[in-house]
């Protein structure tokens, strides 16, 4: 409450404007985001997309600076997991100044491994069988599909969830958390 009526006495003053909380920041990445590459706390350069428009007045002007900041990382686990990662915006330049902003976090995930897993479960399976039975018949391919299997989940305990990318120029949404104060516009 204390916030909101400090941002309501400096816009009506005319020395800035407030940003209400719920306000919706749409804005497009510059750099590109790769799990596989990236570390929790990395900041990304990004620009507004659309401009941030109040009582008719605009706040934010579209291609403002904007930054990003990955907030979570998770690679996932060794069978079924999917990467995750979560990113969110921290802050804006609005006539110069810098603007910190508190907003909700955008979250991407990969698909889980589990079908992949199957997959090179199965195909493991099928060529240790085929070897087997080669080299020794009806018992061999048992043997064989029961190593070749194993061997291929096994290949999956060395890798983690597929990555996660968000490329350049792609639009992201984030919703503020709390109202932010932005300096007035010089005449």
């Amino acid at each position: 409450m204390k916030n909101v009526m400090m941002i309501f006495c400096l816009a009506a003053a005319g020395m800035a404007q407030g940003i209400p909380a719920n306000t919706t920041i749409e804005v497009r990445l510059i750099e590109g985001i790769d799990s596989s590459k990236a570390e929790e706390g990395q900041r990304y350069r990004a620009s507004v997309a659309t401009a941030v428009v109040l009582n008719g007045k605009t706040v934010v002007a579209r291609g403002s600076s904007a930054t990003v900041k990955l907030v979570d990382l998770d690679q996932g686990g060794k069978f079924k997991g999917s990467t995750q990662l979560a990113v969110t915006l921290t802050s804006l330049i609005v006539d110069g100044q810098r603007v910190n902003v508190s907003a909700g976090e955008v979250v991407r995930a990969s698909g889980g491994q589990g079908k992949d897993t199957a997959m090179k479960t199965g195909v493991g399976a099928g060529i240790g069988a085929a070897i087997g039975a080669i080299a020794g018949g009806g018992r061999g391919a048992a043997i064989g599909a029961g190593v070749g299997g194993a061997a291929g989940a096994g290949s999956q305990l060395f890798t983690h969830g597929k990555k996660v990318q968000i490329p350049s120029e792609t639009i992201l949404y984030f919703q503020l958390k709390r109202a932010a104060v932005a300096p007035a516009k010089k005449p």
